[in-house]
Protein backbone atom coordinates (compact mmCIF):
# COMPACT_ATOMS: atom_id res chain seq x y z
CA UNK A 1 0.00 0.00 0.00
CA UNK A 2 1.42 3.38 -0.75
CA UNK A 3 2.17 5.85 1.72
CA UNK A 4 -0.69 8.50 -0.31
CA UNK A 5 -3.02 5.43 0.09
CA UNK A 6 -2.24 5.42 3.95
CA UNK A 7 -2.42 8.74 4.85
CA UNK A 8 -6.21 8.56 3.06
CA UNK A 9 -7.14 5.88 5.10
CA UNK A 10 -5.80 7.83 7.83
CA UNK A 11 -7.98 11.29 7.12
CA UNK A 12 -11.04 8.96 6.71
CA UNK A 13 -10.56 6.84 10.29
CA UNK A 14 -10.26 10.40 11.45
CA UNK A 15 -12.71 11.82 9.97
CA UNK A 16 -15.27 9.23 10.88
CA UNK A 17 -14.23 9.03 14.84
CA UNK A 18 -16.46 11.43 16.94
CA UNK A 19 -13.23 11.70 19.10
CA UNK A 20 -11.69 13.63 16.84
CA UNK A 21 -10.66 17.06 17.94
CA UNK A 22 -12.54 19.74 16.15
CA UNK A 23 -9.85 21.74 14.74
CA UNK A 24 -8.26 18.55 13.03
CA UNK A 25 -11.22 17.75 11.21
CA UNK A 26 -12.28 21.82 10.34
CA UNK A 27 -8.01 21.36 8.87
CA UNK A 28 -8.94 18.55 6.51
CA UNK A 29 -12.56 20.04 5.66
CA UNK A 30 -10.06 22.66 3.75
CA UNK A 31 -6.96 20.32 2.65
CA UNK A 32 -9.30 17.38 1.22
CA UNK A 33 -11.59 19.48 0.02
CA UNK A 34 -11.72 17.71 -3.18
CA UNK A 35 -12.62 14.08 -1.43
CA UNK A 36 -15.66 13.37 -1.25
CA UNK A 37 -15.81 10.15 0.77
CA UNK A 38 -13.80 12.59 3.67
CA UNK A 39 -15.66 15.54 3.16
CA UNK A 40 -18.94 12.98 3.82
CA UNK A 41 -17.25 11.38 6.71
CA UNK A 42 -16.46 14.96 8.06
CA UNK A 43 -19.97 16.46 7.67
CA UNK A 44 -22.04 13.95 9.18
CA UNK A 45 -19.60 14.09 12.47
CA UNK A 46 -21.04 15.05 15.53
CA UNK A 47 -18.02 16.99 16.65
CA UNK A 48 -17.87 19.07 13.31
CA UNK A 49 -18.29 22.54 13.90
CA UNK A 50 -21.24 24.63 12.73
CA UNK A 51 -18.63 26.99 10.41
CA UNK A 52 -17.04 24.10 9.15
CA UNK A 53 -20.35 22.43 8.11
CA UNK A 54 -21.85 25.56 6.46
CA UNK A 55 -18.25 25.12 5.01
CA UNK A 56 -18.53 22.07 3.32
CA UNK A 57 -22.45 22.09 2.57
CA UNK A 58 -23.28 22.99 -1.27
CA UNK A 59 -24.60 26.59 -0.73
CA UNK A 60 -22.97 27.26 -4.28
CA UNK A 61 -25.99 25.57 -5.61
CA UNK A 62 -26.92 29.27 -6.52
CA UNK A 63 -24.43 29.15 -9.35
CA UNK A 64 -23.90 25.43 -9.89
CA UNK A 65 -26.33 23.05 -11.73
CA UNK A 66 -27.78 19.82 -10.17
CA UNK A 67 -24.64 18.01 -10.95
CA UNK A 68 -22.92 19.66 -8.28
CA UNK A 69 -20.50 17.30 -6.52
CA UNK A 70 -21.75 18.62 -3.17
CA UNK A 71 -24.99 17.14 -3.04
CA UNK A 72 -23.62 13.65 -0.94
CA UNK A 73 -21.75 16.17 1.39
CA UNK A 74 -24.44 18.12 1.92
CA UNK A 75 -26.80 15.58 2.38
CA UNK A 76 -24.91 14.50 5.42
CA UNK A 77 -24.54 17.95 6.58
CA UNK A 78 -28.37 18.41 6.66
CA UNK A 79 -28.67 15.26 8.32
CA UNK A 80 -25.89 15.86 11.00
CA UNK A 81 -27.88 16.55 14.22
CA UNK A 82 -25.65 19.43 15.47
CA UNK A 83 -26.26 21.56 12.79
CA UNK A 84 -28.70 24.47 14.19
CA UNK A 85 -32.06 24.58 13.35
CA UNK A 86 -31.81 28.12 11.93
CA UNK A 87 -29.09 26.87 9.38
CA UNK A 88 -31.08 24.55 8.45
CA UNK A 89 -34.01 27.08 7.73
CA UNK A 90 -31.52 28.66 5.12
CA UNK A 91 -30.79 26.13 3.63
CA UNK A 92 -33.95 25.06 3.02
CA UNK A 93 -34.58 28.54 1.20
CA UNK A 94 -31.57 28.33 -0.55
CA UNK A 95 -32.69 25.06 -2.21
CA UNK A 96 -35.88 26.08 -2.73
CA UNK A 97 -35.17 29.28 -4.54
CA UNK A 98 -32.73 26.62 -6.26
CA UNK A 99 -35.19 23.86 -7.05
CA UNK A 100 -32.44 21.59 -6.02
CA UNK A 101 -35.07 18.61 -5.88
CA UNK A 102 -32.37 16.15 -4.30
CA UNK A 103 -31.62 17.87 -1.41
CA UNK A 104 -35.36 19.12 -1.08
CA UNK A 105 -36.41 15.38 -0.68
CA UNK A 106 -33.79 15.08 1.82
CA UNK A 107 -35.19 18.08 3.84
CA UNK A 108 -38.57 16.37 3.50
CA UNK A 109 -37.40 13.27 5.50
CA UNK A 110 -35.70 15.08 8.50
CA UNK A 111 -37.46 14.55 11.71
CA UNK A 112 -35.94 17.66 13.00
CA UNK A 113 -38.44 19.77 10.72
CA UNK A 114 -40.32 22.50 12.63
CA UNK A 115 -43.70 23.74 11.19
CA UNK A 116 -42.35 26.65 9.22
CA UNK A 117 -40.21 24.38 7.39
CA UNK A 118 -42.71 22.00 6.51
CA UNK A 119 -45.30 25.00 5.48
CA UNK A 120 -42.78 25.71 2.98
CA UNK A 121 -41.79 22.24 1.71
CA UNK A 122 -45.96 21.73 1.61
CA UNK A 123 -46.55 24.93 -0.27
CA UNK A 124 -43.49 24.74 -2.82
CA UNK A 125 -45.11 21.15 -3.82
CA UNK A 126 -41.66 19.42 -3.00
CA UNK A 127 -42.08 15.69 -1.87
CA UNK A 128 -45.09 15.20 0.25
CA UNK A 129 -45.08 11.52 0.38
CA UNK A 130 -41.98 11.43 2.90
CA UNK A 131 -44.01 14.94 5.09
CA UNK A 132 -46.99 12.94 5.51
CA UNK A 133 -46.01 10.94 7.70
CA UNK A 134 -43.54 13.87 9.78
CA UNK A 135 -44.95 12.97 13.34
CA UNK A 136 -45.72 17.29 13.43
CA UNK A 137 -47.77 17.01 10.31
CA UNK A 138 -49.63 13.98 11.61
CA UNK A 139 -50.64 16.09 15.04
CA UNK A 140 -51.85 19.16 13.01
CA UNK A 141 -55.02 19.19 11.30
CA UNK A 142 -53.96 22.34 9.74
CA UNK A 143 -50.82 20.83 7.91
CA UNK A 144 -53.12 17.91 7.00
CA UNK A 145 -55.33 20.54 4.86
CA UNK A 146 -52.14 22.16 3.51
CA UNK A 147 -51.57 19.19 2.20
CA UNK A 148 -54.19 18.21 0.50
CA UNK A 149 -54.67 21.47 -0.99
CA UNK A 150 -50.92 21.36 -3.00
CA UNK A 151 -51.28 17.51 -3.20
CA UNK A 152 -53.29 15.25 -6.23
CA UNK A 153 -51.91 12.23 -5.02
CA UNK A 154 -54.48 9.60 -4.00
CA UNK A 155 -52.34 8.12 -1.77
CA UNK A 156 -51.57 11.19 -0.18
CA UNK A 157 -55.10 11.97 0.49
CA UNK A 158 -55.93 8.63 1.71
CA UNK A 159 -53.39 9.02 3.83
CA UNK A 160 -54.93 12.18 5.71
CA UNK A 161 -58.25 10.64 5.73
CA UNK A 162 -56.80 7.86 7.41
CA UNK A 163 -56.00 10.62 10.26
CA UNK A 164 -59.11 10.92 12.65
CA UNK A 165 -57.33 14.17 13.34
CA UNK A 166 -58.68 15.65 9.96
CA UNK A 167 -60.49 18.39 10.07
CA UNK A 168 -64.43 18.20 8.55
CA UNK A 169 -63.47 21.38 5.84
CA UNK A 170 -60.48 18.88 4.63
CA UNK A 171 -63.14 16.01 4.71
CA UNK A 172 -65.45 18.11 2.61
CA UNK A 173 -62.42 19.02 0.20
CA UNK A 174 -61.49 15.38 -0.67
CA UNK A 175 -65.26 14.69 -0.91
CA UNK A 176 -64.79 16.56 -4.20
CA UNK A 177 -62.29 14.11 -5.59
CA UNK A 178 -62.40 12.49 -9.29
CA UNK A 179 -61.24 8.99 -7.77
CA UNK A 180 -63.67 6.82 -5.98
CA UNK A 181 -61.55 5.65 -3.72
CA UNK A 182 -60.98 8.87 -2.17
CA UNK A 183 -64.21 9.49 -1.70
CA UNK A 184 -65.23 5.91 -0.40
CA UNK A 185 -62.61 6.92 1.86
CA UNK A 186 -65.09 10.27 2.66
CA UNK A 187 -67.95 8.31 3.73
CA UNK A 188 -66.21 6.23 5.94
CA UNK A 189 -64.32 8.51 7.92
CA UNK A 190 -66.05 8.66 11.50
CA UNK A 191 -66.28 12.58 11.35
CA UNK A 192 -67.54 12.78 7.63
CA UNK A 193 -70.53 15.49 7.62
CA UNK A 194 -73.41 15.65 5.80
CA UNK A 195 -72.07 18.15 3.31
CA UNK A 196 -69.25 16.14 2.16
CA UNK A 197 -71.91 12.96 1.80
CA UNK A 198 -74.02 15.69 -0.46
CA UNK A 199 -70.66 16.52 -2.33
CA UNK A 200 -69.74 12.63 -2.65
CA UNK A 201 -73.58 12.29 -4.56
CA UNK A 202 -72.96 14.96 -6.38
CA UNK A 203 -69.84 13.62 -7.86
CA UNK A 204 -71.38 10.42 -9.11
CA UNK A 205 -74.51 12.54 -10.59
CA UNK A 206 -77.31 11.84 -8.07
CA UNK A 207 -79.85 14.31 -7.90
CA UNK A 208 -80.94 16.49 -5.15
CA UNK A 209 -77.64 18.03 -3.62
CA UNK A 210 -78.87 21.47 -2.08
CA UNK A 211 -78.19 23.77 -4.07
CA UNK A 212 -76.46 26.01 -1.18
CA UNK A 213 -73.93 23.25 -1.44
CA UNK A 214 -73.49 23.37 -5.17
CA UNK A 215 -73.51 27.52 -4.96
CA UNK A 216 -70.08 27.02 -2.58
CA UNK A 217 -68.96 24.70 -5.62
CA UNK A 218 -68.46 27.40 -7.95
CA UNK A 219 -65.62 28.77 -6.39
CA UNK A 220 -63.73 25.68 -6.53
CA UNK A 221 -60.86 26.33 -9.09
CA UNK A 222 -60.66 22.78 -10.09
CA UNK A 223 -61.42 22.48 -13.43
CA UNK A 224 -63.41 19.05 -13.02
CA UNK A 225 -65.47 20.70 -10.21
CA UNK A 226 -67.15 23.31 -12.85
CA UNK A 227 -66.78 20.95 -15.37
CA UNK A 228 -69.39 19.04 -13.58
CA UNK A 229 -71.43 21.59 -12.75
CA UNK A 230 -71.73 21.84 -16.04
CA UNK A 231 -73.42 18.86 -16.60
CA UNK A 232 -75.35 18.35 -13.53
CA UNK A 233 -79.17 18.48 -14.03
CA UNK A 234 -79.99 20.29 -10.33
CA UNK A 235 -77.77 23.30 -11.49
CA UNK A 236 -79.99 26.28 -11.17
CA UNK A 237 -79.57 28.93 -13.58
CA UNK A 238 -77.95 30.97 -11.10
CA UNK A 239 -75.19 29.01 -10.81
CA UNK A 240 -74.99 28.41 -14.22
CA UNK A 241 -74.05 32.24 -14.64
CA UNK A 242 -71.86 32.04 -11.31
CA UNK A 243 -69.69 29.62 -13.50
CA UNK A 244 -69.62 32.40 -16.52
CA UNK A 245 -68.35 35.04 -14.13
CA UNK A 246 -66.26 33.69 -12.58
CA UNK A 247 -62.65 35.53 -13.12
CA UNK A 248 -60.58 32.35 -14.15
CA UNK A 249 -63.49 31.41 -16.98
CA UNK A 250 -61.74 33.16 -19.83
CA UNK A 251 -59.28 30.68 -18.97
CA UNK A 252 -61.51 28.17 -20.15
CA UNK A 253 -62.04 29.86 -23.68
CA UNK A 254 -58.34 30.26 -23.77
CA UNK A 255 -57.33 26.32 -23.06
CA UNK A 256 -60.29 25.69 -25.48
CA UNK A 257 -58.56 27.56 -28.46
CA UNK A 258 -55.40 26.20 -28.18
CA UNK A 259 -56.60 22.48 -27.58
CA UNK A 260 -55.47 22.34 -23.92
CA UNK A 261 -58.77 21.90 -22.14
CA UNK A 262 -60.78 18.53 -23.69
CA UNK A 263 -63.81 19.17 -21.55
CA UNK A 264 -65.61 21.56 -23.01
CA UNK A 265 -67.15 23.53 -20.70
CA UNK A 266 -69.12 26.18 -22.51
CA UNK A 267 -71.04 23.88 -24.99
CA UNK A 268 -71.99 22.03 -21.76
CA UNK A 269 -73.98 25.42 -20.13
CA UNK A 270 -75.32 26.55 -23.53
CA UNK A 271 -76.94 23.01 -23.10
CA UNK A 272 -77.62 22.96 -19.85
CA UNK A 273 -81.86 22.97 -19.34
CA UNK A 274 -81.36 25.32 -17.11
CA UNK A 275 -79.55 28.46 -18.62
CA UNK A 276 -81.62 31.10 -19.34
CA UNK A 277 -82.01 32.77 -22.18
CA UNK A 278 -79.81 36.21 -21.56
CA UNK A 279 -76.80 33.86 -20.79
CA UNK A 280 -77.74 31.73 -23.60
CA UNK A 281 -77.09 34.65 -26.07
CA UNK A 282 -74.18 35.94 -24.29
CA UNK A 283 -72.53 32.26 -24.95
CA UNK A 284 -73.87 32.13 -28.32
CA UNK A 285 -71.31 35.38 -28.81
CA UNK A 286 -68.39 33.57 -27.00
CA UNK A 287 -68.69 30.50 -28.75
CA UNK A 288 -69.17 32.14 -32.20
CA UNK A 289 -65.61 33.20 -31.82
CA UNK A 290 -64.00 29.83 -30.17
CA UNK A 291 -65.94 26.79 -32.76
CA UNK A 292 -65.56 26.15 -36.00
CA UNK A 293 -68.42 27.63 -38.54
CA UNK A 294 -69.56 23.78 -38.49
CA UNK A 295 -69.59 23.22 -34.64
CA UNK A 296 -71.05 26.08 -34.13
CA UNK A 297 -74.31 25.89 -36.33
CA UNK A 298 -74.62 22.67 -34.97
CA UNK A 299 -74.96 23.90 -31.26
CA UNK A 300 -77.39 26.90 -32.43
CA UNK A 301 -79.53 24.72 -34.13
CA UNK A 302 -80.32 22.63 -31.76
CA UNK A 303 -84.17 22.01 -30.50
CA UNK A 304 -82.63 22.81 -26.94
CA UNK A 305 -81.69 26.21 -28.18
CA UNK A 306 -84.44 27.14 -30.37
CA UNK A 307 -86.75 26.53 -27.45
CA UNK A 308 -84.39 28.50 -25.06
CA UNK A 309 -84.29 31.46 -27.63
CA UNK A 310 -88.15 31.55 -27.60
CA UNK A 311 -88.26 31.29 -23.57
CA UNK A 312 -90.37 28.21 -24.88
CA UNK A 313 -89.61 25.93 -21.93
CA UNK A 314 -87.62 25.91 -18.75
CA UNK A 315 -87.00 23.02 -16.00
CA UNK A 316 -87.07 24.31 -12.62
CA UNK A 317 -84.42 22.38 -10.50
CA UNK A 318 -87.80 21.47 -8.14
CA UNK A 319 -89.15 19.57 -10.89
CA UNK A 320 -86.08 17.67 -11.35
CA UNK A 321 -85.24 16.44 -7.83
CA UNK A 322 -88.39 14.83 -8.41
CA UNK A 323 -87.13 12.80 -10.68
CA UNK A 324 -85.39 10.92 -8.79
CA UNK A 325 -87.37 9.50 -5.33
CA UNK A 326 -84.52 8.53 -3.26
CA UNK A 327 -83.54 12.26 -3.25
CA UNK A 328 -86.24 12.55 -0.58
CA UNK A 329 -85.77 9.88 1.66
CA UNK A 330 -82.64 10.32 3.63
CA UNK A 331 -82.56 6.86 4.79
CA UNK A 332 -81.94 5.63 1.02
CA UNK A 333 -79.86 8.64 -0.12
CA UNK A 334 -77.21 8.40 2.64
CA UNK A 335 -77.20 4.75 2.69
CA UNK A 336 -73.74 3.09 2.79
CA UNK A 337 -74.94 0.99 -0.85
CA UNK A 338 -76.04 4.57 -2.27
CA UNK A 339 -72.95 6.55 -1.11
CA UNK A 340 -70.35 3.72 -1.73
CA UNK A 341 -68.66 3.79 -5.46
CA UNK A 342 -67.27 0.31 -6.26
CA UNK A 343 -66.29 2.14 -9.93
CA UNK A 344 -62.97 1.89 -11.92
CA UNK A 345 -60.54 4.74 -10.27
CA UNK A 346 -60.23 7.52 -12.67
CA UNK A 347 -63.52 7.57 -13.94
CA UNK A 348 -66.09 10.79 -14.12
CA UNK A 349 -69.38 9.17 -13.12
CA UNK A 350 -71.55 11.10 -15.56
Amino acid sequence: MTEESNSRLTCLSLAYRNETAPEILTEMARTEKDDEDICCAIAGNINTPVDTLKYLVGWRATQDDGDDPYVKVSREVINNPTLPISVLEELLDCYINTGWFDLLSEFSQLSRLNVKMIEKLIEKSYPVFWLIDHHIVQDSPELLDKIVHFSWEKSIHLKVLNNNLVSISTIEYLARSPESAVRNAVIAHPNVSRKALDIVLFMQGKLGTPISVLKQLVGDKRSDIVYLLTLYPGTTAEILESIVNLPYFNNFVERYKYRLDSKDVIKNIIQHPNISSNLLKRLMIISHEIYPPGDYTRIITSDLIRKKLSAISKLSSDRLENLSPITKNEDLRYSQSNLYQPTPEDEIPF
